[in-house]
């Protein structure tokens, strides 16, 4: 059996650093930005990049879902030949991109994508986030944003909405290790976590 364990929250939480701790502690594969391997085969980041900004600058929520929706459905298919952990997927992009008028496409993107073993939701006091995008890049973009505690909701609505296995971090004080060992203990119980 394969596994698809997504991390999903906003900047700042540690989606990345887990993602990424869990995948060696399993010997799994960490896949990040899915479009860049379709985009840039040599292993860079360039074209995907390039691309990217230019598309997030634009104000078409349709059609980042859809190109977004590219990289998700390619997740979707390494995840069905082998056991991967996700920085973002689904949750993340209904997050920034969902308008009521493409309710329909993300229907679709569930059904022809599947859903992760595991969603793991991680969520962190805003100050704390801040202060690790800091210390990550202390000219991120990201710190013009506003950040409240409660961002996590649009997302937990989502795989709610979607009946999807999950599982909600409060990630403000926990160390790397500890909310692997959350995210294993988890997938031990998935039956028993809410859908």
């Amino acid at each position: 059996m394969c596994y698809h364990v997504a991390f999903e929250g906003f900047d700042g939480v540690g989606k990345t650093s887990a993602a990424k701790a869990l995948a060696k502690a399993m010997n799994w594969r960490y896949v990040e930005k899915p479009l860049a391997y379709l985009m840039d085969p040599d292993g860079g980041t360039k074209n995907y990049r390039t691309f990217t900004e230019h598309l997030n600058k634009g104000t078409d929520l349709e059609l980042r879902a859809m190109v977004y929706g590219a990289g998700i459905y390619y997740t979707s298919q390494i995840a069905a030949s082998e056991s991967i952990t996700t920085d973002r997927h689904l949750c993340s992009m209904y997050s920034m991109n969902y308008v009521g008028r493409n309710a329909a496409y993300f229907d679709y993107l569930v059904g022809i994508c599947g859903k992760p073993t595991l969603t793991v939701i991680l969520y962190a006091d805003p100050e704390v986030r801040r202060k690790r995008i800091i210390q990550r890049n202390p000219n991120d973009p990201d710190l013009k944003k506003v950040f409240t505690y409660w961002d996590h909701l649009k997302l937990k609505e989502f795989v709610e909405h979607y009946q999807m296995p999950h599982l909600l971090i409060d990630n403000t004080h926990c160390s790397i290790e500890e909310t692997v060992e959350q995210v294993k203990w988890a997938l031990s119980h998935t039956q028993s976590l809410p859908a």
